[in-house]
C-alpha cells in the first residue's frame, strides 16, 4: 500500500480492495488481461470518486487538501501495481474534477 497517511478511510479502504483484486487477477490471468481489467476498474473509479467527493463540504482549504491526499494516495497505489499502466485518459474524469479545486492548483 502507498506510504502516505493523509488519505481518508474511504479511499484507504478502496485502495486495499483494489490491491487485493489486483493480487487475485495477477495470480490467475495473463498480464494483458490484468492490464485490461485494471484499466476498466481505474476508469470506473475515476468516474465515481468525483461523485463521492461532490457530496463532501469542500469549501475550506483543509477539506480540499484532504481530497488531494486521497487522490495522491490512490494514484500512488494504482501506479505501484506491477504490470499495470495508468494513462492520463484512465483518470481524466478525476483529474478534471480535481483541477477545479484550489488545493490542486496551489499545493501547500
Amino acid at each position: 500500500a502507498p506510504g502516505g497517511g493523509e488519505a481518508g478511510a474511504y479511499v484507504r479502504g478502496l485502495v486495499k480492495e483494489l490491491l487485493a483484486l489486483h493480487r487475485v487477477l495477477a495470480s490467475t490471468l495473463d498480464p494483458r488481461a490484468v492490464q485490461l481489467v485494471m484499466g476498466m476498474i481505474t476508469r470506473a473509479v475515476s468516474k465515481r470518486l468525483p461523485e463521492h467527493f461532490a457530496k463532501l463540504p469542500l469549501s475550506t482549504t483543509n477539506s480540499q487538501r484532504r481530497v488531494k491526499g486521497d487522490v495522491d494516495y490512490l494514484r500512488e497505489a494504482l501506479e505501484g501495481m506491477e504490470g499495470v499502466t495508468v494513462t492520463d485518459a484512465d483518470v481524466e474524469p478525476l483529474t478534471s474534477y480535481c483541477a477545479q479545486l484550489a488545493a490542486f492548483r496551489n499545493p501547500a
